[in-house]
């Protein structure tokens, strides 16, 4: 399957192993990747086992689960993701987003992620979009904000991969018309 998503500003296009110099980029990044579950990656390596996992699910007839590359000027910034929350895309949606530290603070996350939404509120019927983050993760709180999220439950014992201890994780959903 091939989906591409074009925003004002953006291309979403699946990712995949041509991007790994790019993902590294941000994935390997301690700094980029400080409230984020499972990274930073620990090398390149592992970086490319994941793209290649995300190729794998693209190749399927029917994905259950999106990685898009977030492109800026033909430029990979970043990456959004989309994974069927249940059985059916009815059910809903879950999203995350993560943008190189060099584009922060232009507003690519909330396009990129509103672009992913209204792709699959119109191709699948998705109503329900949901996104968690860190606590002290402010950004991501503006984004999921911005998109019209509205905070539905906050969770303790979040363990982000980088971090020394755990923490709180905010739950996030939209439901569309």
């Amino acid at each position: 399957m091939y989906i591409e998503i074009e925003t004002p500003y953006l291309r979403l296009v699946p990712l995949g192993p041509d991007f790994l110099i790019t993902t590294s980029a941000y994935a390997l990044d301690p700094e980029n990747t400080r409230y984020m579950l499972h990274l930073p990656n620990r090398d390149e390596a592992e970086t490319l086992r994941f793209l290649e996992k995300a190729e794998k699910e693209w190749a399927k007839e029917e994905p259950s689960s999106f990685e898009f590359a977030v492109l800026y000027r033909d430029e990979q910034i970043g990456a959004v993701n989309l994974s069927f929350s249940g059985e059916t895309p009815q059910e809903g949606a879950r999203m995350g987003w993560i943008i190189r530290k060099s584009f922060w603070g232009h507003g690519f996350g909330p396009e990129a992620a509103q672009g992913l939404m209204d792709y699959f509120h119109d191709k699948y019927g998705i109503r329900r979009f949901q996104a968690s983050c860190d606590r002290e993760n402010t950004a991501s709180v503006r984004t999921m904000e911005k998109l019209g999220m509205q905070k539905i439950g906050e969770h303790p014992g979040r363990k982000n991969r980088g971090a020394g201890e755990g923490s709180v994780e905010l739950l996030y959903e939209r439901l569309m018309p």
